[in-house]
């Protein structure tokens, strides 16, 4: 089975929300190498630090039903202090 591309309910799910999707072909590459082929993935692109920020309580509690689902949030620093911007995701 393509992780990428489909999941089982058998396997414990990942949803991973990045930024802007330039970073989803990099993920795309790395993730299968280092996570357990029993962990599913799915890219999440947004456009920008903004519309993630937005969209992030609305897939949480989308996905709430599922205990096995679990949200990675990848985003740059750009200028600004990495801990205030965390706190603020």
């Amino acid at each position: 089975m393509d992780s990428l591309n489909q999941e089982s309910p058998r396997l414990k799910a990942r949803r991973v929300s990045i930024e802007e999707p330039s970073i989803e072909n990099v993920l795309k590459e790395i993730l299968p190498k280092i996570i357990p082929d029993e962990i599913s993935f799915k890219c999440i692109p947004h456009q920008g630090k903004q519309d993630l920020a937005k969209s992030i309580p609305k897939k949480i509690k989308a996905f709430q039903f599922n205990p096995d689902t679990k949200f990675v949030i990848v985003h740059d620093q750009d200028s600004h202090d990495c801990k205030n911007s965390n706190q603020n995701f």
